[in-house]
């Protein structure tokens, strides 16, 4: 019995020991992961502060863009409105003349029916 005694001792020992070491590894990987966290964490801190000043210009550029656009296009109004204002009138004159022409065509062509009649 002693000696049965001192076998389960020594593998409760052993067991003992064994879940020691895997306490101490345990802690060691937690430790090495919460290492590995806070520097990811600072890495990307670092990152966007990098980025922060190139988010900002891009946001002015985009505005600066934009205002640029609005820009053009009140300028292509001003320039367009006029002559699409001609281009109707033109279209108005065309538009008369060739009035003017189909009344002439018929006053010269009435006389001509009636003289067949």
């Amino acid at each position: 019995e002693d000696e049965e005694a001192r076998k389960d001792g020594g593998v409760e020992g052993v067991i003992e020991e064994i879940k020691q070491i895997i306490s101490e590894q345990g802690q060691s990987l937690d430790d090495a992961l919460e290492e590995q966290r806070r520097a990811l964490l600072q890495h990307r801190e670092e990152g966007d502060q990098k980025l922060a000043p190139l988010v900002e210009r891009l946001d002015s550029m985009q505005f600066d863009l934009e205002a640029a656009k609005q820009e053009l296009e009140k300028t292509a109004r001003q320039q367009i409105d006029p002559l699409a204002g001609r281009l109707q009138s033109l279209e108005s004159d065309l538009e008369e003349e060739r009035r003017a022409r189909e009344r002439a065509l018929e006053e010269q062509v009435a006389p001509l029916s009636e003289g067949l009649e």
